[in-house]
């Protein structure tokens, strides 16, 4: 059996590879409103919720996840619930943010209109910071119950930055099968060249506003 520090090490782990948070992540969220721009309601596909399982010899871990990203499809946040198989750990919540975060105010987590609760801090790096908390049922099952989950981290300059996710698909996720690499591999296939096609199209928007406002020379 795994023990907690080399545990909480691997799950670390599992976030760097779930989160993919560049520090250009960071820029992104403090120039522009993330509650915004995480609406997953702005037409940016997403992957929504998803499941999946990893064994790496060490500990076997089933992870749902899902990321919200700004227009430009940059990771603002990562949000990973963690349940190793086989009794090797305890269950846990994982949020991954962009770097340069004020430390003590931990990320705030609030689904729906309940009352907020604060996830601490469990490490930084150049690129990214992670809370993470016990994952619990009472937790599991007031995200089943709920529209949507609002994370706020605050940023250098002292400014909360929310993020919303949508709960919807979240029952489904859990309670289903995982994913399987090649899908999963596929679905990030698509999304990427859907975020490129959009880079594109917003890219001529603005040749074509420009354009039209020097009267076509």
């Amino acid at each position: 059996m795994l023990s907690r520090a080399r545990f909480l090490k691997h799950v670390a782990v599992c976030a760097f590879t779930i989160a993919g948070i560049s520090a250009g992540g960071a820029s992104a969220q403090d120039q522009q409103p993330a509650q915004q721009a995480a609406q997953q309601g702005n037409g940016l596909p997403t992957q929504g919720w998803f499941k999946t399982c990893n064994d790496n010899g060490q500990a076997n871990v089933c992870i749902v996840q899902n990321y919200a990203r700004a227009e430009n499809g940059q990771v603002l946040t990562a949000v990973g619930l963690i349940t190793p198989q086989g009794g090797n750990g305890q269950p846990m919540l994982q949020i991954t943010v962009p770097t340069f975060r004020v430390i003590p105010a931990g990320v705030t987590m609030q689904i729906d209109n309940a009352n907020p609760q604060r996830v601490d801090y469990a490490l930084c790096t150049n690129e990214q910071c992670i809370a993470q908390a016990p994952l619990t049922d009472t937790l599991v099952n007031a995200m089943k119950r709920g529209g949507k989950v609002t994370f706020t981290s605050v940023n250098v300059r002292q400014q909360p930055n929310p993020v919303d996710v949508t709960l919807s698909g979240f029952t489904a996720a859990y309670d289903g099968d995982p994913i399987s690499q090649p899908d999963l591999v596929e679905s990030q296939r698509n999304l990427d060249e859907s975020i490129k096609k959009m880079a594109v199209d917003r890219r001529k928007k603005i040749e074509e506003a420009q354009q039209s406002a020097t009267g076509g020379n």
